[in-house]
Parts: C-alpha cells; structure tokens; sequence
C-alpha cells in the first residue's frame, strides 16, 4: 500500500513499525492515589521501509515529475525534509502520525528501478503556552481594612473558591474565620491598652486651695 511523508507519495510501504512507549515509576504508589501523574507518556516512534518505483504504473504515474527519476525525487526529498527541522504528518495504512520528525535515515539502497530506503520518525509533543494576568485592586487609605495576612495571601494568590477548596472549607467557615481574626485581634488591642494605661504614672494638677501641701500649685 502507499504512503505519504510529508505529502510526498511512496509507492509501496514495506514495514509500518509504530512504538507507543509509557514510562512508570517504579516507587511504590498509594492505594487509592491518583496513578495518572505517575505514567508518562512517550513520545511515538515510526519505522517505515519503503520503495519508491522509477517505472510507476496507473494513475501514480501520473503524478510523478516526468523529467526526473522518481527515486532521485524521494532521496533529495527525504534530505531535505530531515534539513528543514519542521514538523510533518506521515500517512500509513493504520493511521496518520503528526509533528514528526526524521531522526534516521539510512543510505538508500541501489536498485535497478527505483529507491529503497528505511526511516525512523519520532513525535514532538507541541504544546501552547497560555498566559493569565490578574489585575488586583489597591485599596485606598480610605477605605484599607486590615483583614488578617492570610485574608490578604488569599485575595492575592487564588480566588475564594479556590481557597475554599484547598483548604476543604466552606465559604461560611472561611467568614467565620475571617470575623474571629478580626474578634481576636480587636481583644488584643484592647488588652494592650488597659495594660498600659495601669503602668503609666499617675499626675496629679494641683491648684492653689488644695492638693497635695506645699506642690505650689504645679505638676
């Protein structure tokens, strides 16, 4: 059956070998754990044999440059394509493999009408690198509210449901907290205070009728 590298058409596929490798730790796992982040998976490897005719029959013949070999067409095209260091799909009879690239080509073996060649194709994983930007508020003197370090790590770092689910709480209990922060530290303040107020020494302003004898009517 044929095959297509890179939209380029080979007559006859000989051997269509794909390799669909997975890595697993080998540390021993959880029960009951998450056992999808302790598999990865490889990239796919194709080996491909195939020949490329000089005598192309039917409507493949057709398509081929008639004022070339088709054999010296399929060897520069295959140099080439291994030059370019671009990804490509390869159609087999099984399926089509994309983002490919060649990484073996071997010297093609002479025959008397056309090309026979091998090649070893390995996937690259492309992904797309996607970029979120949170805008944050900045309160103003007016209207700052002091709401706790954590309140603020939160508001900045992730989103309250978010929070909520990390912390596995509920909405109602993170405003609980939130108040009993607030509670907590309003107490301490006024803890502070009345202990200061206890230790400061006493003045006493003495006028002219009275107070202690002999002040002279000064602190």
């Amino acid at each position: 059956m044929p095959m297509f590298i890179a939209g380029f058409e080979i007559d006859v596929a000989l051997a269509e070998e794909p390799s669909f490798d997975s890595e697993v730790t080998s540390d021993p796992v959880e029960d009951g754990s998450d056992l999808t982040n302790n598999v990865k998976l490889l990239p796919t490897v194709l080996q491909v044999e195939g020949v490329v005719s000089d005598n192309p029959i039917g409507a493949l013949a057709d398509r081929r440059n008639p004022t070339t070999l088709p054999s010296q067409d399929a060897y520069a095209f295959l140099k080439d394509l291994r030059l370019k260091k671009e990804p490509f799909s390869v159609e087999t009879s099984k399926e089509v493999f994309n983002s490919m690239f060649i990484t073996n080509l071997t010297p093609p073996t002479s025959t008397m009408n056309g090309l026979r060649f091998r090649a070893t194709f390995r996937e690259i994983t492309i992904v797309q690198n996607e970029r979120t930007i949170l805008l944050v508020a900045t309160p103003t003197a007016a209207h700052k509210v002091n709401r706790g370090s954590k309140a603020l790590d939160r508001e900045n770092a992730m989103t309250v449901d978010q929070y909520t689910k990390s912390r596995g709480i509920t909405r109602q209990e993170m405003i609980d907290e939130d108040n009993a922060e607030v509670e907590r530290k309003r107490y301490l303040r006024q803890r502070f205070t009345a202990a200061h107020n206890a230790g400061s020494p006493t003045r006493t302003l003495v006028g002219s009728g009275g107070g202690v004898p002999g002040a002279g009517g000064s602190f």
